[in-house]
């Protein structure tokens, strides 16, 4: 006779791992496959009642859906029912190989599943690519919040020497089981490290993107990887005030990206390469420069424009086709975004 709990029966085992076991389950046959969680390690009782809690507090096309939590009631084996993703862990699903828009539009599910959770004062606290799942149509839903922390509470379900999430996508203040101010710059810290494991398949401990080992700006790719580079660098940050503030924000600045990486923008960056937008061949090179001393106003008109009033110039010439590109920096926001 099949194993049941409550009104689900067992189809078979998914996992069994040292905190909990996993089924797939249905409650009959229309109704379709779920997932049933059950706990073994009852020390783990409250997180296991934070990830429910959480479930049922969250209703967004990317979070899973906490689908039974009468379970819980079971003190000696507590359960709970949720949503079956069919493809899986994010993980396990082979998206490292997936072309970039439809990488960024994954990522862009995975910030709204965050961002809803902010809103709702919910911090995940343990984002990681295990922890995100897949349905069958490709929507990425965020799950497992058993470490989540609510703000409004201020609910600590974990113990202050006890480590949260994983080596390399944990924000820095939470290492070592630190548990300061808690704030969603946390889960946007891991958003980050997510999106650079979209695009490499690597991981790495704290911020080291741009060292030499990780960076991986391809200058064939023109301004595309640095313009991917700015969004890393609002988010990971050791310094929690040097991030995007929450998953609201990086819901907007992943819309941002996704623009200007499909209007081919350039990035602001003296460092990056400057493909020319005219032939396609060449590169703009800086000829004049009025934020270098030793480019005066002469130089813009011996460069053949007459300068006018105060006006301070940069110009970028292409090296193949001489097409110019023309930058007043008397702006106070212009002179700050070119001044890398």
């Amino acid at each position: 006779m099949a194993q049941t709990y409550g009104p689900w029966r067992v189809i078979k085992s998914l996992s069994e791992g040292g905190q909990a076991h996993a089924f797939i389950v249905e409650r009959e046959p229309s109704d379709g496959e779920h997932v049933l969680k059950r706990l073994k390690n009852l020390n783990r009782v409250g997180r296991f009642r934070a990830e429910v809690t959480a479930g049922l507090q969250l209703s967004h096309p990317n979070v899973l859906r906490v689908v039974d939590a009468t379970g819980l009631e079971d003190t000696e084996k507590p359960w709970m029912v949720t949503e079956f993703c069919l493809k899986g862990a994010l993980s396990r699903a082979g998206v490292v190989q997936l072309p970039l828009e439809q990488k960024l539009t994954l990522f862009a599910g995975i910030c709204e599943g965050v961002a809803h959770a902010h809103g709702k004062n919910i911090i995940h606290r343990d984002l990681k690519p295990d922890n995100i799942f897949l349905r069958d149509d490709g929507t990425p839903v965020v799950g497992d919040f058993g470490l989540c922390f609510f703000t409004e509470d201020g609910e600590r379900l974990t113990l202050t020497e006890e480590a949260v999430g994983s080596r390399y996508f944990t924000a820095p203040e939470l290492e070592d089981g630190r548990a300061g101010e808690i704030t969603p710059r946390a889960d946007v810290y891991s958003m980050g490290k997510i999106l650079y494991w979209l695009m490499t398949g690597k991981v790495f401990s704290r911020e080291k993107q741009r060292s030499k080992e990780f960076f991986f700006a391809d200058r064939l790719n023109g301004s595309r990887d640095y313009l991917i580079y700015e969004f890393l660098d609002r988010t990971i940050v050791a310094e929690p005030g040097g991030r995007l503030a929450s998953g609201i924000e990086l819901v907007a600045e992943i819309k941002v990206l996704q623009r200007r990486l499909a209007m081919q923008a350039h990035v602001i960056d003296k460092n990056a390469p400057q493909p020319c937008s005219y032939c396609g061949l060449g590169s703009y090179v800086f000829r004049v420069d009025q934020t270098r001393p030793q480019d005066t106003y002469a130089a813009v008109k011996n460069f053949g424009f007459m300068s006018a009033g105060l006006a301070k110039w940069r110009i970028l010439e292409c090296d193949q086709c001489g097409h110019v590109q023309l930058f007043r920096l008397e702006n106070l926001r212009g002179a700050l975004m070119w001044g890398r």
